[in-house]
């Protein structure tokens, strides 16, 4: 029964001690790979259905020409804001 409840204190010392470690270290890789990951360039072409409905965005043409030859649809080039 001793040895139990000494692993428990143990065990429940680990917790409180690195816890707060492994929430920061995930708070960090968490910042970094946000910032790495995330694309700054705005939307430039939107593909639509054969219907005209919305299907998905990109900033590459050629990726856009790609999905609409796929998904049988068209590409919509976005204005830009004043033009």
């Amino acid at each position: 029964m001793q040895a139990h409840l000494k692993t428990l204190t143990l065990s429940l010392t680990s917790l409180v001690i690195f816890a707060p470690l492994l929430l920061m270290r995930n708070q960090i890789k968490t910042k970094n790979n946000s910032n790495s990951n995330m694309s700054t360039e705005l939307v430039r072409y939107r593909v639509v259905d054969k219907d005209g409905r919305y299907h998905h965005s990109y900033t590459s043409k050629a990726d856009a020409v790609a999905c609409a030859k796929h998904i049988g649809g068209k590409v919509k080039e976005v204005k830009k804001e004043g033009k």
